[in-house]
């Protein structure tokens, strides 16, 4: 028997509350934090919830990087990247092994 506090809700419920389509609701059970059990999905409030925090987390911190509020601003960390420097290759050479062997420079 299921504690008080666990209340099970169907798909059907799911998909009311999250204003989406029950295939919707069915494909994303795991992420949701649905339980399978043979062909039967079923979601827990508390499951549920969490993983509507965690999403939420989620979104909130890929707002903050790409709006530029994340704790390392865009442009510092930019500076960090090094930019990579192309030497010409002298004629004959083929550092990657892409020319085949029987090529000869001309």
């Amino acid at each position: 028997m299921l504690p008080e506090k666990m209340q099970v809700i169907t798909a059907k419920d799911v998909a009311e509350r999250l204003h989406k389509s029950f295939k919707w609701v069915y494909q994303n059970a795991a992420a949701l934090g649905a339980l399978r059990i043979g062909r039967s999905v079923l979601f827990m409030e508390e499951s549920l919830g969490a993983a509507l925090d965690a999403a939420r987390e989620k979104t909130r911190e890929n707002s903050e990087r790409i709006n530029g509020t994340h704790s390392e601003p865009r442009e510092k960390a930019l500076q960090k990247k090094k930019p990579q420097t192309l030497k010409p290759m002298s004629e004959g050479e083929d550092p990657y092994g892409l020319l085949p062997k029987w090529h000869k420079p001309s």
